[in-house]
């Protein structure tokens, strides 16, 4: 598919949930909770083995981290030499490995290996425990595997602290040891002859925090040395630390580079978070739509990577940088929905329940869809579902379920499913009317702007319902509401104004708002507007007619 005017890595990009005020229903697409910054990614302690051990000249083709020979007595700063006899042994099971001047014998190699480690050769005991982990030459068992690299490991063998450390983590041949196995990956990343790989196993324990006590700024300094020693995938996560400000002092434009570098080393979700970039004009990019697409097309096509098909489909139905074409947005959604991507199978669930995109009106369907998209941890879905469930959509009235979904909603960062969970509490929808909880759950809300909850907040707090009654906090939470165009807000703020609670008397200010109101065509502000008029000099009315020229810029347009 190739576009003529085309204008982040889409970890997924919403269409705010169709669902708002008391039934959550709003008709525009946007990018999901979490679409306007670059994707983080799925950070894993134990990443793949293809680097373990690079330029050794006994490394086997194709075949990863295979037995390696000993270095030659002039390469090692040591006090005391290797045995010699473990050196031949080694030497000699090399060439039985991999059959050079003599017949490859797998057994023959793997005796050798065992004597050689026997004596102390700790590439010896590594390579033997990896025959042992393969079964090549012997009988498979991780048993005696972890048996020798463990061996190995003790002797400061790099490639061998990394190997036991994964067979603990993942409980190989000895029950599972997060703790243990993180103890040896950070060896393993400290060692003298680390890989990249190894120290972004340590970037990922600190990240994650399992197996070792978190610690994001150790975090980002491993993953700086890895990428600096090119690995991809600790580029994405600098990349993404750099971009969100954890662990390192927040800077988008050094995200680029990194981003860039792993993106060439063939991570999608690095081309993907840099061509967010471009789509939101992070970073210190321009914004640029062409560029944007540019970027999601062959990580949609080539790649099939479903959150860059997700991309396309929403800027096509958007019309951004081309001309608005429903069916291929159809067309994308579909093909990101049918790769498992929950955003898509969501937008898909929505376009059953509004019969949009040639859909026919199905609610069942809708419902099903979101249920899949909400199992997924989706946090929008999960809302959407609560709501399904309280006003019986799809589905069977069930206000138990409503909440359950949006608990979790809330708990995933969704502030919708937090404003809808304190309406059950508010009207004690399901649930005994718990004002306390009520204003608790609307002031999470209220503190990230949600226009609904800072309104019902202000009038909490004039109240004194759930809250002790506080004007000021009252005239703040209305503000705050107001200046996002909630109308009934502004005209309470006019009101305090003009009546000087929670604020100091200001008519000017009580004028502007009550003119602003008015403008929207609230009637009964048309009348408070006239009543404020009489006690104000002409001066005033000129000041309050700026302020309100100066406010309807700001709120209106």
């Amino acid at each position: 598919m190739k576009f003529l005017d085309l204008s982040r890595y889409l970890t997924g990009t919403l269409l705010v949930l169709l669902f708002v005020a008391l039934w959550c229903i709003m008709p525009a697409t946007a990018w999901c909770a979490d679409g306007d910054q670059p994707v983080k990614a799925a950070v894993s302690p134990v990443p793949p083995m293809s680097q373990d051990r690079q330029a050794s000249s006994a490394t086997v083709k194709d075949e990863a981290a295979a037995p390696v020979s000993e270095d030659t007595e002039e390469d090692l700063l040591q006090v005391t030499p290797p045995d010699p006899d473990a050196m031949k042994a080694t030497d000699e099971a090399i060439r039985f490995y991999k059959g050079q001047e003599v017949e490859q014998d797998y057994k023959q190699a793997a005796e050798l290996f065992e004597k050689g480690a026997k004596k102390g050769g700790s590439v010896a005991a590594y390579s033997l425990g990896y025959m042992y982990q393969h079964g090549q030459g012997v009988a498979q068992d991780a048993r005696r595997a972890l048996k020798w690299y463990g061996e190995s490991a003790e002797a400061d063998d790099v490639l061998a602290q990394y190997r036991y450390a994964d067979m603990v983590y993942h409980g190989v041949g000895i029950k599972a040891d997060h703790v243990l196995a993180g103890k040896w990956y950070l060896k393993a990343a400290a060692n003298p002859d680390a890989q990249p790989v190894n120290q972004y196993a340590a970037g990922a324990f600190y990240e994650s925090g399992d197996g070792v006590e978190k610690d994001l700024a150790k975090a980002a300094k491993w993953y700086e040395k890895s990428a600096d020693g090119g690995y991809g995938l600790a580029s994405h996560c600098l990349g993404y630390f750099y971009f969100t400000g954890t662990g390192v002092v927040k800077d988008e434009a050094k995200a680029i580079p990194l981003f860039k570098q792993a993106a060439d080393q063939g991570f999608p979700q690095s081309g993907f978070s840099l061509a967010m970039m471009y789509y939101n004009g992070s970073g210190g990019l321009k914004r640029d739509f062409n560029e944007a697409a540019e970027r999601f097309i062959p990580l949609a096509e080539e790649e099939g990577f479903a959150p860059a098909q997700y991309a396309l489909a929403v800027m096509l139905e958007k019309g951004e940088g081309m001309g608005a074409d429903p069916d291929a947005a159809l067309t994308w959604y579909q093909k990101a929905h049918d790769s498992g991507y929950a955003p898509a199978t969501y937008r898909v669930a929505m376009m059953y329940l509004m019969g949009s995109f040639g859909k026919k009106k199905d609610q069942s369907a809708a419902f099903k869809l979101c249920t899949i998209a909400a199992q997924k941890e989706y946090a929008p879905a999960q809302c959407a579902l609560g709501v399904m469930y309280e006003k019986g959509v799809g589905v069977s009235v069930d206000y138990a379920k409503a909440m359950d979904w949006y608990k979790k909603s809330a708990a995933g960062g969704n502030t919708e499913g937090l404003v809808r969970l304190a309406v059950m509490y508010d009207n004690g929808i399901g649930v005994g009317r718990d004002m306390k909880k009520a204003a608790a759950l609307y002031e999470k809300a209220a503190i990230r702007e949600d226009r609904f909850a800072c309104y019902r907040l202000g009038g909490m707090y004039y109240r004194g319902l759930g809250v002790s009654r506080d004007f000021s906090l009252a005239a703040k939470w209305f503000e705050v509401a107001a200046r996002q165009g909630d109308v009934a807000a502004q005209y309470n703020l006019a009101v305090l104004y003009h009546n000087g609670e929670g604020v100091k008397k200001d008519d000017v200010a009580a004028y502007a708002w009550m003119m602003l109101t008015a403008t929207q065509g609230k009637r009964v502000a048309a009348h408070q507007r006239d009543i404020i008029r009489t006690g104000m000099s002409d001066d005033q009315v000129r000041a309050a007619t700026e302020l309100f020229n100066k406010l309807y810029k700001i709120v209106m347009l």
